[in-house]
């Protein structure tokens, strides 16, 4: 009976060991997380985190390496943090594939926005998948403040955090912006473009809500699966 028990310690400790070891080669540095705005000299409100709060999130490292980990979505710098020995860490991109944070989940890929030449390799978040992938991007920025002039209290500067929509093909490493209008959209569905429109027309369906959005994409990535199980 002693044997297995530590038999099964062994076995338990070894399995952390590796465990820690995949997490350690991930991590890319210490990041300053006591401060939200490193570098800032204005004072600035709002929330530098996609999820403020420490997730139960699993990272594919790919290779069949997955492991899980405590995890959050820092928009402000676009890095991903973990949780790990007591301390916060950055993960390398160029070392993951995909990360589950919570109930969402993120691959990581180049993207290129609207009128850029260079793609950046960036998180993204899935909204609908399939032929054609929907993917929500975030960014922020700094909205600047007011300075006390008067009868009018200061403004402090505000951190602003926008989405933007992407798309990525099957087989395709890089995604593209998108524009959030009927034409653009619908030309993304080539032959399927009429049955889509009926699609939205028939259920009232807008071109700019990420809701309506998923909808309109989770029907032609439908379409495109029956079509290739009738082919």
């Amino acid at each position: 009976m002693i044997r297995l028990f530590t038999l099964v310690a062994c076995i338990v400790l070894c399995c952390t060991i590796d465990i820690s070891a995949q997490i350690t080669d991930l991590l890319k540095r210490n990041t300053n997380y006591l401060r939200a705005f490193p570098g800032s000299k204005i004072k600035v409100d709002g929330c530098p985190f996609l999820n403020k709060e420490w997730l139960p999130s699993i990272i594919d490292a790919g290779d069949d390496r997955k492991m899980s980990a405590l995890a959050r979505y820092r928009v402000h710098g676009d890095e991903l943090e973990v949780f790990h020995k007591d301390r916060v860490f950055a993960l390398d991109k160029s070392l993951i594939r995909s990360i589950k944070l919570g109930n969402r989940s993120f691959i990581v890929c180049y993207a290129l926005k609207k009128n850029k030449e260079i793609p950046t390799k960036t998180y993204l978040e899935v909204v609908s998948k399939g032929r054609v992938n929907l993917l929500l991007r975030y960014g922020s920025y700094i909205q600047e403040g007011k300075s006390d002039r008067g009868l009018i209290e200061s403004i402090d500067a505000q951190l602003v955090i926008k989405r933007s929509y992407y798309i990525l093909r099957a087989n395709s490493d890089i995604a593209f912006e998108i524009k959030r209008n009927k034409k653009h959209i619908l030309n993304l569905f080539g032959e399927k473009a009429l049955f889509v429109k009926k699609y939205i027309k028939d259920n009232r369906l807008s071109y700019k809500d990420i809701k309506d959005l998923n909808k309109i994409f989770n029907y032609y990535n439908n379409l495109e699966k029956k079509t290739s199980i009738t082919i």
